[in-house]
């Protein structure tokens, strides 16, 4: 029981650091579009610093991941209202 336990401890792991990979991906995407296509309200929102944080901090990580899927889904979310 011990080794399936171990193992599974073993796998949420790995999800979790899968998980935290993608995030962490898909935050270096949005800043990027970000910098490209808002660069005065990335510069004058310190975004940069916030985006830095967020790679080390998961409170801040996850906030910014809602703020993301906030607004990615928006769209869909409008769209199925009518």
């Amino acid at each position: 029981m011990k080794g399936k336990i171990k193992n599974l401890n073993n796998e949420n792991k790995e999800i979790n650091c899968k998980k935290i990979y993608k995030d962490i991906e898909l935050m270096h995407a949005v800043e990027s579009y970000l910098k490209t296509e808002c660069y005065e309200s990335y510069e004058k929102n310190n975004l940069k610093k916030a985006f830095e944080i967020a790679k080390h901090d998961d409170s801040i990580r996850l906030e910014i991941m809602n703020i993301i899927d906030e607004f990615l889904f928006e769209d869909n979310n409008q769209k199925n209202m009518f």
